[in-house]
């Protein structure tokens, strides 16, 4: 990681159409700016640079506004917890076991609803941008009778140092409410990426620190660092890889190491992406015992059009005491309008 960002910018003799098709399944617009500056190049990439910076609000007149989206999509999932309850319906004390109420057991189903979210990006002069997100949705349950919704919203500036390194620093939101109660997390982060190239293709490196705060039943604050490489390969193919370290939180069960591995490629000319995480929470305790857990996720996803896709997760959550042990799962059919 140190001797990636550490690294000069490559200017080989390049393929330029099979990394452009790498590149753009790596969805960086970093990677695509950093290609698009190679030495050598004829100046329509010049130019295509020169458009894309301008998308990104890296290029025009101070408080322009250089990209709006707004897009709204049906909500069609089966979820495995709708409630946001226990997986267990029993735990046991001294070999007695005691049952929890049916109000908190996990329950499954279908869930409709509406989806919306929307961005804009703002010039702030000298290379610098203000990127707005948010998202936001609504989802119904008819067999239990229950609603699920969620909403998202972030704000970005990013800064280019040159057309191979970018810094960025983010304030983020986030509420969820399902009817066994409601959470927010609301978190502060910096970081710098870090475009180079290789004989085997291109790359991003990417340091993260982010101070997070979550309410909701339980309040707490925890730092949290991540590291990440998204590379680009002929092919097209895309690789992303990387792991996160989770400060200590005194008395709360909470992230303390993440990996993850994830490829990207070409199905029926349409993009495929599958992924792997590990996690380890640890921390709090349950019936006087310090209480682990190790969380391993699998998704898949593949976008048959421009406007569908589809994507799928499993994730299994064993714990040093058994009710806790989880097993989840969803299925989303994204339809965009």
């Amino acid at each position: 990681m140190i001797l990636a960002f550490a690294a000069p910018p490559v200017s080989a003799q390049v393929r330029l159409g099979d990394q452009l098709a790498a590149v753009r399944l790596a969805g960086s617009e970093h990677m695509m700016v950093h290609t698009l500056s190679t030495l050598g190049l004829p100046v329509q990439a010049r130019v295509a640079r020169e458009k894309l910076l301008g998308t990104m609000g890296m290029r025009g007149r101070p408080g322009s506004v250089s990209y709006t989206n707004l897009s709204f999509a049906p909500v069609i999932n089966q979820d495995s917890n709708i409630n946001g309850g226990y997986a267990s319906d029993t735990f046991t004390v001294s070999r007695i076991p005691f049952s929890i109420g049916k109000e908190y057991e996990a329950v499954d189903g279908l869930v409709l609803g509406l989806s919306g979210s929307g961005r804009a990006r703002l010039s702030l002069g000298r290379d610098t941008a203000l990127d707005l997100r948010t998202v936001a949705s609504i989802g119904y349950a008819p067999e239990h009778d229950m609603f699920k919704t969620s909403a998202a919203a972030s704000a970005c500036v990013e800064h280019m140092v040159s057309y191979s390194t970018f810094l960025h620093g983010c304030l983020d939101a986030n509420y969820r409410q399902v009817d066994l109660g409601e959470t927010s997390l609301s978190s502060a982060r910096v970081g710098v990426s870090r475009v180079f190239g290789s004989d085997i293709g291109m790359h991003e490196a990417k340091a993260e620190l982010q101070m997070r705060h979550v309410s909701g039943g339980v309040d707490y604050s925890q730092a949290v660092a991540s590291f990440s490489l998204n590379s680009a390969f002929a092919g097209p193919y895309a690789l992303n890889m990387g792991f996160q370290l989770g400060e200590e939180v005194d008395g709360m069960l909470v992230m303390r190491e993440r990996a993850f591995v994830g490829l990207g490629f070409l199905t029926f000319d349409q993009p495929t992406s599958v992924s792997l995480a590990v996690q380890s929470n640890r921390g709090g305790e349950w019936l006087g015992e310090g209480l682990t857990q190790t969380v391993t996720s699998l998704s898949l996803s593949h976008q048959f059009s421009d406007r569908i896709s589809v994507s799928g997760f499993v994730s299994q959550a064993k714990s040093s005491d058994e009710f806790f042990d989880d097993t989840q799962y969803g299925l989303n059919i994204a339809w965009r309008f």
